[in-house]
């Protein structure tokens, strides 16, 4: 398995063996948002740039914007969640995933933090142990 790289948005990005790119929610961005009621994903085929809003999460008390980790199209995106939201907070890294994405530039994952950069990232700007 790839490793697992991270946008200062929170999303995590995974990139798969046909070259895609698997995406989600961080477990910190999923904590803090809260029980989730709702999902709006991209559409199939929709493309992005980076830091792009791309969907949205609502919970019983916000809702939060989903940024694009890169430049990408999107290749496939979680059905099984917008049916049924509560898997993001079973599951953000598992079955709670975004999307599936094809990157314009594959060199853009390689400028997205580490887990060691993005706990850091965590410490620094929003204070979490």
């Amino acid at each position: 398995m790839s490793e697992v790289r991270f946008s200062k948005e929170h999303c995590w990005v995974r990139t798969l063996e046909d070259g895609n790119l698997l995406v989600g929610l961080t477990v910190q961005a999923v904590e803090a948002i809260g029980e989730v009621v709702m999902v709006e994903l991209p559409s199939f085929e929709e493309e992005m740039r980076r830091n792009q809003v791309v969907g949205m999460v609502e919970s019983d008390w916000a809702i939060t914007e989903i940024y694009a980790p890169l430049d990408a199209k999107v290749v496939e995106v979680n059905e099984l969640l917008v049916d049924d939201p509560s898997m993001l907070n079973e599951d953000p890294m598992g079955i709670g995933w975004l999307m599936i994405l094809n990157p314009s530039n594959p060199q853009q994952v390689k400028k997205l933090l580490t887990e060691q950069a993005y706990r850091k990232f965590l410490k620094k700007e929003l204070l979490i142990d």
